[in-house]
C-alpha cells in the first residue's frame, strides 16, 4: 500500500455539493474509517480516490503522485461496495475477471492472474 493524500476535495453534482473541502492523509500501513450518515459523501470520495469519479477541484496523490486525472486502471487501487454488487448470473470466477473481460484481455490472461490460476474443466471461465 502507499500514503493517499487528498487536498481540498470537491464534488458537485449539478447544485448538489456530495462532497466539500476535504482533506486528510492516509499513511502507508495506517487503517482509515469513513463514518457518517447516508449521502454525506462516503461512497463519492471513495469512488473519487479509486477514479471512477472525477472530483470538481482538489488533488488526489497516490504515495506523492497526483492521480487527480488518472484514468481508474492507473491508478492501481480498489475498493468493495458494502452492499451486494455482484452479478447474481455469474459464478465467483466470472464476477471476478468480468473487469477484466471489459478490458479485453484474453481469457487465457484472465485464467493466468486469478489467485488460484486453475479453473475446473466443467465450468469454462469466463
Amino acid at each position: 500500500m502507499a500514503e493517499i493524500r487528498i487536498e481540498n476535495l470537491r464534488k458537485q453534482f449539478a447544485d448538489f455539493v456530495a462532497v466539500e473541502d476535504l482533506s486528510f492523509t492516509v499513511a502507508d500501513g495506517e487503517f482509515l474509517a469513513l463514518l457518517g450518515p447516508s449521502g454525506c459523501g462516503k461512497t463519492t470520495t471513495l469512488r473519487m480516490i479509486a477514479g471512477l469519479e472525477l472530483p470538481t477541484s482538489g488533488k488526489i496523490y497516490l504515495d506523492g503522485e497526483d492521480v487527480t486525472f488518472n484514468r481508474a486502471s492507473a491508478r492501481d487501487i480498489a475498493f468493495v461496495f458494502q452492499l451486494f454488487a455482484l452479478y447474481p448470473h455469474m459464478n465467483v470466477r466470472k464476477n471476478i475477471g468480468f473487469p477484466l473481460l471489459s478490458q479485453g484481455l484474453p481469457k487465457a490472461e484472465i485464467k493466468a492472474r486469478r489467485r488460484d490460476g486453475k479453473a475446473p474443466a466443467d465450468q469454462p471461465y469466463p
